[in-house]
């Protein structure tokens, strides 16, 4: 888990710590869509509810985008009007999970504690609220339910992975963190975590 593993599904929103005041705070991944028609990049990069990037496919050719941040403009029907004709704001709608996309990791933060709102990089080392260190190495959970699901299964004897959505994720834990001598100090820190705001 010191790394996010390339074909392994994470949800559209994660537990970070809030850029102000340290906080929990919750970030969500930007949604992006293939912009079709030149004459719309000026729509696009007018508007402020999107904002405009242009990408290099692996052939070298260059297309644009309209990114979309849910977390800071709300839901798709109230956050997006006045489309150009061939867009529909349901384009822009999260998927259940996210995947390895352009501008991944590009997304916003909102924080209950500060109200702090802003578009924001995602930096997994820094970010992730339900990170803990052991030995040198990274053990994360993307959010309080998956943190919840993690800790259980560290502590559990049977150590089954089949626990409600979260098969996937815990199949990818490291064998550093599966030792014996690993339970009661990552427990400890999990529970830390967990009973924190």
């Amino acid at each position: 888990m010191t790394r996010l593993y390339e074909w392994n599904p994470v949800p559209h929103r994660l537990a970070i710590h809030c850029p102000i005041c340290r906080n929990l705070a919750e970030f969500e991944f930007a949604t992006y869509r293939r912009i079709e028609r030149r004459e719309h990049i000026a729509y696009f990069k007018a508007n402020k509810a999107f904002d405009y990037r242009q990408y290099i496919d692996g052939c070298g050719h260059k297309w644009h985008a309209a990114l979309y941040y849910p977390g800071l403009h709300g839901p798709l029907q109230s956050g997006i009007h006045d489309l150009p004709d061939g867009y529909e704001p349901q384009f822009w709608a999260q998927s259940h999970y996210w995947c390895s996309s352009p501008g991944s990791g590009v997304g916003s933060v909102r924080c209950s504690a500060c109200h702090f709102r802003s578009k924001h990089r995602l930096n997994w080392s820094d970010d992730l609220y339900f990170l803990i260190s052991y030995r040198g190495h990274n053990l994360w959970a993307y959010d309080r339910d998956s943190a919840m699901a993690l800790r259980n299964f560290i502590d559990s004897e049977t150590r089954s992975v089949h626990q409600d959505g979260y098969s996937r994720f815990l199949l990818h834990i490291p064998s550093v963190f599966k030792h014996h001598k690993a339970r009661e100090p990552l427990v400890k820190a999990l529970d830390k975590k967990l009973c924190s705001k």
